[in-house]
C-alpha cells in the first residue's frame, strides 16, 4: 500500500508496505541512479544486496542501498515477507512501478516476470531505474535505438490506466512480486496499513 508521496515525484520521500511472497523477488540486478532506497523488514526474511554479496535481513532490521548501488531482493522464507520501503527522493520511483507490474499483470512479462526490450527501452530511461550487470553506456546505447521499434509496437513511458490515483485516495493494493505475476492496483487488500 503506497502511504506517502503517492503522486508526487518532488515529494521528500515516497513510502508503501512492499510484499514478497515465498521464493518471490526483484530478482534482476538494478540500481537507481538518484534515489536512496531502505527496507525495513515487519516480517519474513530478506536476502537482499548487491549480486553475490546478498546478506538476510530479519524482522526489525533494515537495509539501504544507495544511489547507484545495485541490488537484488528475494524472500528468503517460507511465508510472506513484509517490509516498509521508503525512496528517497520520491522521484519517479512510484511511476516505475505501476507501469512496469502493471505491464506484467496486463500479459507483457514472460515467464520469469521480464519485460520484453522494447517495452524497457521505454520504461527503463524515462525512470532512471538500470540494470545493474550491464554497462549504463551500453543500455542507453541499445535503448535508444530500440526506441522506434517501441513506438512502433506501442510501448510508451508511462501508461494512463497506470497512473496514480488521487492524491487523496490512499486505498492502493500493495506491490507483490512472484515472477510476473507481480502487480499494483487501485484495488483494496487484507493486509494492514503499516507504517
Amino acid at each position: 500500500m503506497f502511504l506517502e508521496g503517492v503522486g508526487d515525484p518532488n515529494a521528500p520521500r515516497l513510502t508503501f508496505d512492499f510484499y514478497l511472497r515465498p521464493g518471490g523477488g526483484v530478482l534482476v540486478p538494478h540500481q537507481h541512479l538518484r534515489l536512496t532506497e531502505t527496507l525495513h523488514v515487519r516480517s519474513g526474511a530478506l536476502l537482499a544486496g548487491p549480486p553475490g554479496q546478498e546478506r538476510l535481513v530479519g524482522p526489525g532490521e533494515s537495509i539501504t542501498f544507495t544511489p547507484g548501488q545495485g541490488h537484488v531482493l528475494k524472500n528468503a522464507g517460507e511465508g510472506e515477507l513484509h517490509a516498509f520501503t521508503e525512496f528517497t527522493p520520491a522521484g519517479t520511483a512510484e511511476s516505475f512501478l505501476r507501469n512496469y507490474y502493471g505491464l506484467c499483470r496486463d500479459g507483457f512479462a514472460d515467464s520469469n516476470g521480464e519485460l520484453p526490450l522494447p517495452a524497457l527501452a521505454m520504461l527503463i530511461p524515462a525512470h532512471d531505474n538500470w540494470r545493474a550487470d550491464i554497462p549504463l553506456i551500453v543500455q542507453r546505447a541499445l535503448f535508444f535505438l530500440l526506441r522506434p521499434v517501441a513506438w512502433l509496437r506501442g510501448f510508451k513511458a508511462t501508461y494512463s490506466q497506470y497512473a496514480a490515483p488521487p492524491r487523496s485516495d490512499l486505498r492502493l493494493k500493495a506491490i507483490v512480486c512472484d515472477g510476473c505475476s507481480a502487480g499494483v492496483g487501485d484495488e483494496q487488500v487484507d493486509h494492514p496499513v503499516v507504517a
